[in-house]
């Protein structure tokens, strides 16, 4: 608490997801604008509405997608209706819509990693498992901190892993755990 109140962008990570959680929800309580990573099947539900999809689909941007994954659809409908014996027109007209539809999706794509990347931006700390927070593809955002708790049940080349994300360094946990 110490580190945020001065202001530092934080990641946490613990090797299970339940102590992952339990520091997410203790942060949460206390004000925190925490983003849970990982594996939302493994996420606890009160933790839920602050992973990146939970989030997303709270927004005001989720009506945008579903508008536009509509309209690919209806584009991409179009266009195979035509099937086997058309002509010049028709085979312009299917790669017209064709075209049509990749460029949707491009814009879908751009919009979800905006959205994202805000997430991230907004964020003062950002917690998950090892595996959860290099799956995420964390933007290069300068973190100061990064805390592994548990750290004597971490396996080391996971933790050592995780290095690269901030500037600092904090292990806890007890070193006579096994991993």
């Amino acid at each position: 608490m110490q580190l945020i109140a001065k202001g530092e962008r934080i990641i946490v990570s613990a090797p299970s997801n339940a102590a992952v959680d339990h520091i997410s929800i203790g942060l949460l309580e206390r004000g925190v604008k925490v983003l849970r990573v990982g594996n939302t099947g493994k996420v606890h539900e009160k933790v839920y509405p602050y992973t990146p999809e939970g989030k997303l689909q709270q927004g005001q941007q989720q009506k945008e997608l579903k508008q536009l994954h509509i309209q690919a659809s209806q584009f991409r409908k179009m266009a195979l209706q035509y099937k086997r014996n058309f002509g010049k027109a028709e085979r312009e007209q299917r790669n017209l819509l064709l075209k049509e539809v990749q460029q949707i999706r491009l814009q879908i794509k751009q919009l979800q990693r905006y959205n994202e990347e805000k997430l991230y931006q907004e964020a003062t700390v950002i917690t998950g498992t090892p595996v959860g927070l290099l799956d995420a593809n964390i933007p290069q955002v300068p973190y100061a901190t990064l805390i592994i708790d548990e750290a004597g049940q971490c396996l080391a080349p996971m933790a050592f892993s995780l290095l690269p994300l901030a500037r600092k360094w904090v292990f806890a946990g007890d070193h006579l755990q096994l991993p």
